[in-house]
């Protein structure tokens, strides 16, 4: 472990699961995707991270990376409006499956500090 306990930068985690639900759609369960949609007050997408225990007692940082368009070209990407999040933490030891549904989704955890308010292409935001 380094001297400051935190994780070194060059070792990053992918999602294991990313999974839509709907409020407008409470009880559907969209399944696994690789693609993740957010829209207005409806649909949000859950990120399954799987820290391995290895990590136990080490400091991790949650970046939320918005790469701009047309950077990224192997997954392009819509986007419009104000650039306004919110952010839900789960329950440590709880996730989705790929029969996530808005009205069965993981138990509520701590809520990390709420990164700026508003995001936009182009950045790489420190969330936790």
């Amino acid at each position: 472990m380094p001297k400051n306990g935190l994780l070194p930068a060059t070792n990053y985690l992918a999602p294991s699961l990313i999974v839509p639900i709907s409020a407008y759609a409470p009880n559907i369960a969209f399944g696994p995707t690789t693609n993740p949609i957010i829209t207005p007050n409806d649909i949000c997408s859950i990120f399954n991270l799987e820290i391995p225990s290895s990590a136990l007692g080490k400091t991790c940082t949650l970046e939320f990376l918005f790469p701009s368009f047309p950077t990224q070209t192997e997954y392009p990407y819509m986007f419009g409006g104000p650039g306004h999040f919110t952010f839900t933490g789960y329950a440590f030891g709880s996730g989705a499956t790929a029969k996530t549904t808005y009205n069965n989704q993981p138990p509520a955890g701590p809520s990390p500090p709420q990164p700026p308010s508003t995001l936009m292409p182009g950045n790489a935001v420190p969330y936790w």
